[in-house]
């Protein structure tokens, strides 16, 4: 029973300390979307002599920036969604540790 005590109260620190209503500020999330928008503008100013490898420059780099978002997203609230962390494991554990 002590360990269930122990796992109990580490669960509730690691909680705290991510703080799951913590947001990435607004401003952060302006001079990535700025800088990002910026960059692929400034890419799609620079001249090649041939269209398709200019296209597909400025594509992998929107890509690139498109799927760094997505990742600062998920960084950003990581107990929310299908992949989020649940209590329900816990519950399990700790019922049948009580039998």
């Amino acid at each position: 029973m002590q360990n269930v005590s122990r796992l109990y109260r580490a669960r509730i620190t690691r909680l705290i300390a991510a703080n799951p209503n913590t947001k990435i500020p607004l401003i952060l999330w302006s001079g990535i979307v700025f800088s990002s928008v910026l960059t692929v503008f400034c890419s799609y100013m620079i001249g090649y002599k041939n269209r398709r490898l200019h296209y597909a420059t400025v594509s992998v780099i929107a890509l690139s920036f498109s799927l760094f978002l997505v990742v600062i997203m998920y960084i950003d609230r990581p107990y929310l969604g299908k992949k989020g962390v649940s209590a329900e494991p816990f519950q399990i554990v700790l019922e049948n540790f009580l039998r």
